[in-house]
């Protein structure tokens, strides 16, 4: 009888090594990779009808995980996915403590096509879902037990293009980047808490069009809890292009950017407030078009926004503490306003060479007290289509509904120099443009060895061409509106 149990005992030792052995086998050698990757498709094969293949599963327990040559087709003979590479880097571990770390995502040689169209409302993945649908009502949720935390600390994008098409909302969208690294410095899904801490971007092309989607009822109010929690991080993008059409707002956008580089301050969405430490933009060509409308505009509902200016609520705050714009090219056309013949036509700018520095750039809106502007300017410098040329701005600017404000002014074009100061007291910007209020709007200046030129005054005023003392002549003002003199003829 012992020597019974014994062999037994031994046996199922035996049997165990073996196991343990088997699996080791799996989980450490590429023949066990293969292994696990065959059983995958074949398991795939029998739930999904559609073709689909997976040509290698790596992985290194309990670190990351990685899937490549992937490719899936939907019912429709659309591609879904297509791809080199996928891998992801976690703590398996963390698992059994209800967490789940992701240390890094990464995507190479991905084409990702996600759609939603009529007449059918669902997404082309949706037949995944499907497949693994038990068709058993789902179990009550635990509302006592801690939700599963999820954190993310990297992503990495290389050579990735996503094509989303979505008509219940109105989105078409292409995007294409050749390299992206993301680093987040928290994350917590459960609390829709998002922080970056750097973003690196290089060779993006980006083409949106958002168009009217399908009516949708109004949306329940988000508790206060669960709101989303952002923060921006430093971003770097070098070579960026775009084309973004919103056409239910007639506006579109395109252009390029050799650099844009930012580092936020603080963000808050549900506060209404943002602050950037450093904005830059150089080399860039940038375009943006008011379109001619494509309908006549339906009466829409007011929005929660416009509820709150109704209100009378203070609104968004901006911060910039430092902008610096350089060597780049700015148009904006107004395809719904005619074209002027002479001077500035700012329903058509078009300026080149355009630079500025600028420091405690502030915008706020007061509500029923209207609109804060301040900031410092330094540098301001373009050449326009018209002719006009900026070779020097600098000021401090404070702009409010009832003033505006140049103090350490400094002004030059190649035939003008203004320098020092220049206060608008008005009751509304409508008076500047209307002479019946010319006498409630209140002119200082001080301006010392400063000239003026009439040509420069016709480039940013052409309707004054005709006004006298525009007319064949060229002087300096100073007083009231009303009460404009000219002091210097030539």
């Amino acid at each position: 009888m012992p020597k019974l149990l014994v062999r037994i005992l031994l046996g199922l030792l035996a049997l165990v090594l073996l196991l343990v052995g088997f699996v080791v086998l799996v989980a450490t050698t590429p023949w066990g990779q293969q292994f696990v990757t065959k059983q995958v498709n074949s398991y795939l094969a029998q739930k999904l009808q559609s073709p689909f293949h997976i040509g290698r599963i790596s992985y290194s327990i309990p670190d990351w995980i990685e899937l490549q040559d992937v490719f899936f087709q939907t019912p429709k003979g659309d591609t879904l996915i297509n791809g080199g590479r996928m891998r992801v880097d976690l703590d398996m571990w963390g698992l059994l403590n209800n967490r789940v770390a992701l240390n890094q995502i990464e995507f190479e040689h991905i084409k990702l096509n996600v759609s939603r169209t009529l007449p059918d409302t669902a997404f082309n993945f949706q037949y995944i879902l499907d497949a693994f649908d038990t068709g058993t009502a789902p179990e009550p949720s635990d509302t006592v037990s801690t939700p599963m935390a999820i954190n993310l600390t990297a992503i990495g994008l290389k050579d990735v293009r996503i094509k989303y098409l979505d008509d219940v909302t109105g989105a078409d969208v292409n995007a294409y980047v050749d390299n992206l690294q993301a680093k987040f410095s928290e994350t917590d899904v459960d609390k829709s808490r998002y922080h970056l801490s750097n973003v690196a971007v290089n060779g993006l092309n980006v083409y949106t069009r958002l168009y009217e989607g399908l009516p949708t009822p109004p949306g329940v109010p988000s508790a206060p809890g669960d709101t989303l929690d952002l923060a921006l991080g430093k971003w770097q993008v070098t070579n960026a292009k775009w084309d973004v059409r919103v056409e239910t707002s007639d506006f579109r956008t395109q252009g390029s950017a050799e650099r844009l580089a930012m580092e936020s301050d603080y963000f808050y969405l549900e506060g209404e407030k943002i602050g950037i430490k450093s904005l830059d933009l150089s080399n860039a060509n940038v375009a943006a078009i008011l379109t001619k409308p494509t309908k006549k505009a339906a009466a829409t509902p007011p929005s929660s926004a416009s509820s709150v200016a109704a209100s009378g609520a203070p609104g968004w705050q901006a911060k910039l503490t430092n902008v610096r714009f350089a060597n780049n090219h700015i148009r904006f056309d107004d395809e719904t306003a005619p074209r002027q013949k002479r001077g500035l036509d700012y329903g058509h700018l078009n300026l080149n060479n355009l630079g500025i520095n600028g420091r405690f750039l502030v915008y706020q809106d007061l509500g029923s007290r209207g609109q804060r502007i301040s900031g410092q300017l330094r540098n301001g410098r373009f050449r326009a289509t018209s002719g006009f040329v900026l070779q020097q701005l600098d000021g401090n600017v404070l702009y409010t509904d009832t003033t505006t404000t140049l103090t350490q002014l400094y002004i030059q074009t190649p035939t003008t120099l203004l320098r020092d100061q220049l206060i608008l007291c008005y009751d509304s910007l409508g008076q500047l443009s209307n002479p019946r209020f010319a006498k409630r709007v209140g002119v200082r200046v001080n301006l010392r060895q400063s000239r003026l030129s009439v040509e420069d005054v016709l480039q940013l005023a052409p309707f004054l061409a005709d006004t006298p003392p525009f007319a064949g002549n060229r002087g300096a003002f100073s007083e009231p509106m009303h009460r404009l003199r000219v002091r210097w003829l030539r």
